[in-house]
């Protein structure tokens, strides 16, 4: 990783190892001038980056300006993060619903992930191989992991959908929302939908600390 003052540049090992191409993310921490823009291109020409994606925090217009001069840069997607202060402690209990982290191996989660996400921005870039199997991917990878954690939607042993998510600075971050093609009715899409606070204590998840604590 380069870091300077202004921006830093993190080397990404999993999108580099699924994409087969070097990957890297820029992050754009405050105003950058020219002279970054050169130390940014050189940076990129010498590791061999093949796909960056660049994170201008507070989306600074001078930044949005500049970044024109980064070589063979074009606009494939813009992120927005939408952010909810919980200011109320109502849990809605819900006994087809589980939540837990460690989740072992799970086919039909696969499966639903495998037939959702039809829009991306990396089916933008024609470049990225491998781009429409990433959330079956993303979702493979969740598994047995003690920072991940699935809130899953289940009626009588079929899984409807479900909502990947993981907990940083006791910020929870909603990473994937995915459900059953033949069910989404607006009914179903409620039930894990985070506005009816299903995900919303942390003291009330289930949370196991070793890989085989499903048993």
């Amino acid at each position: 990783m380069q870091k300077q003052q202004n921006y830093e540049i993190i080397e990404l090992d999993w999108d580099t190892n699924f994409f087969g191409i070097k990957s890297a993310k820029i992050n754009l921490n405050n105003v950058i001038n020219e002279k970054h823009i050169e130390e940014i291109n050189n940076e990129v020409r010498k590791k061999e980056y093949k796909f960056i994606t660049i994170n201008n925090k507070n989306n600074d217009d001078k930044n949005n300006f500049i970044l024109q001069k980064l070589d063979n840069i074009f606009l494939a997607d813009v992120n927005i993060q939408f952010l909810k202060k919980i200011e109320d402690k109502k849990i809605i209990e819900e006994e087809n619903i589980k939540i837990q982290n460690n989740l072992k191996y799970e086919k039909q989660l696969l499966e639903i992930a495998k037939e959702n996400f039809i829009y991306s921005r990396f089916y933008n870039d024609r470049n990225l191989k491998n781009s429409k199997d990433i959330y079956l991917e993303w979702t493979r990878n969740a598994f047995e992991k003690t920072n991940k954690y699935f809130c899953v939607y289940e009626q009588e042993k079929k899984i409807l959908g479900y909502l990947l998510f993981s907990i940083e600075d006791n910020h929870l971050i909603i990473e994937l929302i995915a459900i059953n093609a033949k069910e989404q009715s607006k009914r179903n899409r409620d039930k894990i939908n985070p506005k009816n606070r299903i995900v919303c204590n942390k003291k009330r998840y289930k949370r196991n600390t070793g890989r085989n604590a499903n048993k």
